[in-house]
């Protein structure tokens, strides 16, 4: 099978990405939303145990749209799909150590480690979309972290990074 034939599938099955990033976005919902009106740990407890059923959510609502929930078996997809799955588990006592340094990193540095988790799925999905959300999710929330005086030096060093990246897409 061709690397554009694999991608082509995993578009197909998993409909471009939609329903996991509809599952995800409702798993970081709740997990503000109880960090908003219940507590801090309660919150970390909801998007870390929550972020764990986001592919068998996801495969939920595939079946739920009477779609295929996963790629045939033996697919070559299947393995670096699975690598990338393993990313975010294994990144989490990095967050949760940068959380219990300062509260407030703990939603941008969760979302530096996701950021960093979608980087595959350009090739995943060959889709280049996700290259652009990605650097969106990382550089926002990298930025988010940082005190004022660093966020407004940020962004006057970023208009020269921004036609570097449009420079970048122009010749991919």
């Amino acid at each position: 099978m061709q690397i554009p034939d694999a991608q082509k599938d995993v578009r197909t099955v998993f409909i471009g990405g939609f329903p996991g990033q509809l599952v995800s976005s409702v798993v970081w919902c709740a997990s503000a939303a109880t960090l908003t009106w219940y507590s801090f740990r309660a919150g970390v407890a909801v998007l870390v145990f929550g972020g764990v059923f986001i592919f068998l959510l996801t495969q939920m609502l595939l079946r739920l749209m009477s779609r295929p929930s996963s790629l045939p078996k033996g697919h070559p997809m299947n393995w670096l799909a699975m690598q990338i799955a393993f990313t975010v588990p294994l990144s989490i006592p990095l967050v949760l150590a940068a959380a219990l340094h300062r509260h407030s990193w703990f939603y941008p540095a969760f979302m530096i480690v996701v950021g960093c988790h979608y980087l595959p799925f350009m090739f995943l999905y060959g889709m280049r979309l996700f290259g652009t959300a990605d650097r969106i999710r990382i550089n926002d929330r990298a930025l988010y972290a940082y005190p004022a005086e660093l966020r407004r030096l940020a962004n006057l060093s970023d208009i020269p990074r921004l036609r570097l990246h449009r420079a970048l897409d122009c010749a991919l």
